[in-house]
């Protein structure tokens, strides 16, 4: 019982570890509804898996940091932009 809360403990906080790349990639989502733009739930997942830690350097995450803040996304991405970023990858 003991090992079962242990690990139920563990899975709850790493669900809610992420890096700044993977935070971008939820901003990006949450700004691209409000261009009416859909965003599935597995390309949300597929945008924060091609962004974990292991497979960045700290020069990504300073820059994913630096442009995860909603004002600044706004600055830099149109909402064709984001339609473009979340379109279907050509086959």
């Amino acid at each position: 019982m003991v090992r079962w809360v242990f690990g139920l403990g563990l899975l709850a906080l790493s669900a809610g570890c992420s890096n700044h790349c993977q935070d971008l990639c939820s901003e990006l989502a949450d700004y691209a509804t409000e261009c009416g733009i859909a965003v599935s739930s597995d390309e949300l997942s597929d945008c924060k898996s091609n962004h974990q830690r292991r497979d960045l350097n700290d020069g990504d995450l300073a820059i994913c940091q630096d442009f995860k803040d909603p004002d600044t996304i706004r600055e830099e991405w149109t909402c064709d932009d984001l339609e473009e970023y979340w379109a279907p990858a050509a086959e």
